[in-house]
């Protein structure tokens, strides 16, 4: 990769000083043809000038513009806003195209709040993509986001969304914790929020699952930030309060859960047991209904392969009251809410199994 000369950071300045931003010399890599631009402070008195004021930092955010340059002319311009808010989650937004003041026009019709979700003992970040669209508005695509969960006995845990690239596939989710540490949870705990959630399995000292997307852009995109909040909610009451809370406000849902869970393996048994009787049955082989029972298993098998998610042939485990008192391990002898208190009453109940 050949750096970028003085002369040609020069040239790719102006833009951006009209804008309020200012080249971080120390952020920016010449080698990599990458350079960093970070809102202008104000300089005392200058208030009343012409030049735009750059986004607002009144929660303490920290905004910034990265531009990766390309090496040819033919080649598009990337360019992201990266928001840091003091949460601890970080969002960007990209876009690319071949006019720098377009693509600064891009980012500024986007404002930084869209980026952040909270609620009580939860904050999530969401990147996105900007694509260009021939309608009125461009189109803005999820591409992932985070939500940092804080209590003070689980300490901080992370949700992580990853949004696939194609649109008949599933999106990864990911619970973690800040410093690595094991967190014992239940296989059913988001699966309880309908069918579009998975149950989860143990990674390590994680846990994953995924999550299924539903429509086009940008409803797609729409559908999986709420999904993606309503998560957080979920995770941020559940999390705080003991394990066997989970079991008596969620009975019925995790029994839904298991009915779901069941319903491969329930198939299976019925697919062999009329392979058994089909040969029992006094039928013309030259009839259309033998001909239809006898090619139903297999075309049954082959309909399991063609889901976004291949079906799991398990026997679920039946949802039982955990004794425990917290849902990581060492973390304390009593479980407490840590968050706000608010946090028990303002996630919705889950009620589809």
């Amino acid at each position: 990769m050949t750096p970028m000369t003085h002369h040609e950071i020069l040239r790719l300045v102006a833009p951006f000083t009209r804008r309020g931003l200012r080249l971080d010399t120390v952020a920016s890599d010449r080698q990599a043809r990458r350079l960093v631009f970070v809102p202008q402070p104000p300089a005392p008195g200058a208030e009343d000038t012409d030049t735009p004021t750059p986004p607002a930092d009144r929660s303490g955010e920290r905004i910034t513009i990265v531009l990766d340059a390309p090496e040819t002319a033919e080649a598009p311009w990337r360019l992201a806003r990266v928001l840091d808010d003091p949460a601890g989650v970080t969002a960007r937004l990209e876009t690319e195209g071949r006019d720098l003041d377009a693509l600064l026009d891009r980012l500024d019709a986007v404002a930084p709040e869209r980026h952040i979700r909270t609620g009580p003992g939860w904050v999530v970040g969401m990147s996105w993509r900007l694509d260009p669209s021939d309608r009125a508005a461009d189109t803005l695509v999820l591409t992932d986001g985070v939500a940092r969960l804080g209590d003070g006995v689980l300490g901080d845990v992370v949700l992580t969304l990853k949004m696939p690239a194609l649109r008949r596939y599933l999106a990864d989710l990911e619970i973690t914790t800040v410093d690595g540490g094991r967190l014992d949870l239940t296989e059913d705990l988001l699966a309880v929020l309908g069918t579009d959630w998975s149950t989860l399995r143990r990674n390590g000292n994680k846990w994953i699952g995924t999550l299924k997307p539903h429509g086009r852009e940008p409803g797609r995109s729409r559908a999986a930030e709420a999904a993606l909040t309503t998560t957080a909610a979920h995770l941020a009451r559940t999390l705080a309060e003991p394990p066997s809370r989970f079991h008596a406000r969620l009975y019925r849902a995790r029994w839904g859960v298991v009915l779901r869970r069941a319903v491969p393996l329930l198939v299976s048994l019925l697919l062999l047991i009329g392979t058994l009787f089909l040969s029992k049955l006094d039928l013309d082989q030259n009839s259309g209904l033998w001909m239809a029972l006898f090619h139903a298993p297999p075309l049954m098998l082959v309909a399991f392969f063609c889901f976004r998610e291949i079906p799991r042939i398990e026997i679920p485990p039946l949802p039982r009251a955990s004794a425990t008192a917290t849902w990581r391990p060492g973390a304390g002898t009593a479980a407490g809410t840590g968050r706000d208190g608010a946090a028990a009453s303002t996630a919705p109940e889950a009620s589809r199994g």
